[in-house]
């Protein structure tokens, strides 16, 4: 049971401000009703769990955490946590509204020992999110290695199609972390951000990133095709500004998008 102090904040704030994170799909509870999570900042390391039961408003939700702006929530609801009994759930309604905020005091920061998330959270965010941690199977039929020309010279990276049960997405590992994995083998990864190419949120290293084999995940029901791409093998050569200007690849049109690896 909630003490006295704690279920006069309940009922009587009904607003919240901070930084939003971690926005999922839309769900499906058992008793047919949509919703969608999220996560709010609202202090320098104090987190709370946002249930949304409007899920129109997803992609404004999503927009708010990709652009790491400060954002108020009205008019919600406040919940005894189930997962933390000295924390509380915000519920947002129909009623609820999401603003734009004033100046909170703190800088944004995802939150800590998240875990491991899945593939289809990571669907659900938007680009330029932070992933601590993810567990992936190397799946066949990736692009071939190339090479890149950034602001601090050239970089080799290479896209991987990743999978686990709950989907499948495209993984890009830069320089050494290419060869630390293989084909049909699962890995646990952390320090990584997500990609927006299309209608498909990626994933990408860091320089942070580590890279730990697991036992298999598994894979999906079903699995996305993939297109053969002749791989390259042996050691490549240095580009020259001639043939960097003159070929441009797919994957080399994609680290224009995203400036430079995080």
């Amino acid at each position: 049971m909630a003490n006295p102090s704690k279920k006069l904040k309940i009922e009587e704030d009904n607003s919240v401000s901070g930084y939003l994170h971690t926005i999922s799909p839309v769900k499906v509870s058992k008793k047919n009703t949509r919703y969608f999570n999220a996560t709010i900042q609202n202090g320098r390391e104090e987190y709370h769990r946002v249930v949304v039961f409007t899920p129109e408003k997803r992609d404004q939700f999503e927009q708010a955490a990709s652009a790491n702006r400060p954002v108020t929530l009205r008019k919600v609801k406040r919940s005894i946590s189930f997962a933390d009994p000295d924390g509380f759930d915000i519920l947002c309604t129909s009623s609820s509204n999401l603003e734009v905020s004033q100046p909170v005091g703190f800088s944004p920061r995802g939150p800590p020992d998240a875990g491991p998330v899945t593939v289809e959270n990571v669907l659900g965010l938007g680009p330029g999110q932070h992933v601590s941690a993810v567990r992936l199977k190397i799946l066949a039929g990736g692009a071939a290695s190339t090479i890149v020309q950034l602001d601090d010279g050239p970089r080799e990276l290479k896209e991987f199609r990743v999978c686990d049960r709950s989907g499948q997405t495209k993984l890009t590992l830069w320089e050494e972390k290419i060869v630390m994995v293989q084909d049909s083998k699962s890995y646990h990864i952390t320090n990584l951000s997500t990609r927006k190419f299309g209608e498909k949120t990626t994933l990408t290293s860091s320089r942070l990133s580590t890279i730990t084999e697991i036992e298999d995940v598994g894979e999906p029901d079903m699995l996305e095709p993939c297109v053969d791409l002749p791989k390259i093998t042996g050691c490549m050569p240095r580009p020259t500004k001639r043939s960097l200007a003159g070929k441009k690849n797919l994957a080399a049109a994609a680290v224009e998008e995203c400036t430079k690896e995080v």
